[in-house]
């Protein structure tokens, strides 16, 4: 099968298709001025054909146009590789910042840190939150003990 394409809005299209041969296509040749087509087939055929005059000639514009086409895809490819490296830089920026600020704090700042945020929170430091955690634990230990004389009650009965 042998297939002409034409190029509408940057999709490949068969504008005609041809049958040769029953075998694949071995060779394929194409006349300097385009008009004339030469295929050769797996079985040692060798079929000649004349192209149409739509196929051969140039319409009005037509380089222009192709020439836009290709300038513009030449654009877009720079524009995606620009954003590529910027992302990549943009990558790169983040992690050693995040590197820098990870190396900058000290365990004295981290230590003073805390104080101040027990001290924002009205815990008073590691006491008051060692105070907070007893709060916390106090009611789930009365709920688990008096579950636990409930279950004793059950198997004295």
């Amino acid at each position: 099968m042998l297939f002409y394409y034409q190029v509408v809005a940057l999709v490949l299209l068969p504008y005609s298709q041809v049958q040769l041969s029953d075998q694949s296509l071995t060779s394929f040749a194409i006349q300097e001025s385009g008009a004339v087509l030469g295929c050769g087939t797996a079985d040692g055929s060798c079929h000649v054909l004349q192209l149409s005059a739509a196929l051969v000639d140039m319409a009005q514009n037509e380089k222009q146009g192709i020439n836009a086409m290709f300038e513009r895809e030449t654009l877009r490819e720079k524009n995606l590789e620009k954003a590529q490296k910027e992302a990549k830089v943009k990558a790169r920026r983040e992690a050693a910042r995040h590197a820098e600020l990870a190396d900058t704090i000290t365990e004295e700042d981290l230590a003073n840190i805390e104080k101040e945020f027990f001290k924002e929170a009205g815990l008073g430091g590691v006491e008051g939150l060692t105070a907070a955690k007893k709060a916390v634990a106090a009611p789930a230990a009365r709920t688990g003990s008096a579950t636990t004389d409930a279950h004793a009650d059950a198997d004295q009965h």
